[in-house]
């Protein structure tokens, strides 16, 4: 009978604490993208050229507001243009499209998904080319049953490649823990050209022209690198290009008028 009461006002002095938790955790659902504080911290990394915690923060962000569509599309571009990583781009890229079907940049999102699936596609062909079968340019038209084997093909091995990815993060973090340093993931060894742009004129630069573009409100330096030049890589060249507006910053304001260099200038010397 006693432990029975003590059983009992323990449960009462829990049940106040729970239901303070619980607005919490939905208030951390709530706060998406811009919102979330992990979502801002990722895109201040990556201006840095930290491109490794900006996706463990861009990560963290989702994992506490699954909502968070701009954290999909900065992780798919993350991994696509800086991590080499085109199976987490295509990933982010589908979920982005999947909770944004209907956005304003949904036609060239889907551009990017393609390509990130073509390098995708290249580089298990090129690991196992008894699985993938390597793409060639102007072959003749496949069976849809055929098509439909290799798709099944490549959904089993990008399951594996999944259970494999959290394996070695798993080794990783105990490595981490073990070590007391921080082991910095693979990064690009060698620039990678960019890919096809969108087919409208407006959305490249020639490659022998100079444009002027008027900053608009929400823009960023990314993303009229992306825009124009295929990847954001290019980011810190336009910031270099138009000193004598911004003086070293990359923080933009509408009305700005910036220089962009022609394709064949901004792509020396990456």
């Amino acid at each position: 009978m006693r432990r029975r009461r003590t059983r009992s006002n323990l449960l009462w002095v829990m049940l106040p604490a729970c239901a303070t938790l619980l607005p919490a955790c939905n208030r951390s659902r709530a706060l998406v993208d811009e919102r979330n504080p992990y979502y801002v911290r990722g895109l201040q990394l990556r201006k840095q050229d930290r491109y490794a915690e900006a996706a463990e923060a861009l990560e963290k962000c989702l994992r506490l507001s699954p909502a968070s569509a701009g954290a999909d599309l900065q992780l798919a571009t993350l991994y696509e243009d800086h991590l080499d990583d085109p199976l987490r781009a295509v990933l982010h890229y589908r979920a982005y499209l999947t909770k944004r079907p209907k956005a304003d940049n949904a036609a060239l999102v889907r551009q990017w998904r393609s390509r990130a699936e073509v390098n995708l596609l290249r580089e298990l062909a090129a690991q196992h080319p008894g699985v993938v079968p390597e793409q060639r340019p102007g072959g003749g038209p496949e069976s849809a049953a055929r098509i439909t084997e290799r798709e099944k093909r490549l959904a089993q091995r990008i399951k594996e490649l999944n259970t494999e990815v959290l394996a070695l993060r798993g080794e990783l973090r105990m490595l981490t823990s073990a070590t007391a340093a921080p082991t910095p993931r693979r990064q690009r060894t060698a620039p990678k050209p960019p890919g096809p742009t969108s087919p409208s004129a407006a959305s490249t630069v020639p490659a022998s022209e100079v444009r002027v573009y008027v900053v608009r409100e929400g823009d960023t330096l990314s993303r009229i690198s992306r825009k124009y030049y295929g990847t954001s890589r290019y980011w810190g060249k336009l910031r270099d290009a138009n000193s004598a507006v911004l003086h070293g910053s990359d923080r933009l304001a509408p009305g700005m008028r910036l220089r962009l260099p022609p394709r064949s200038e901004i792509m020396k010397n990456p």
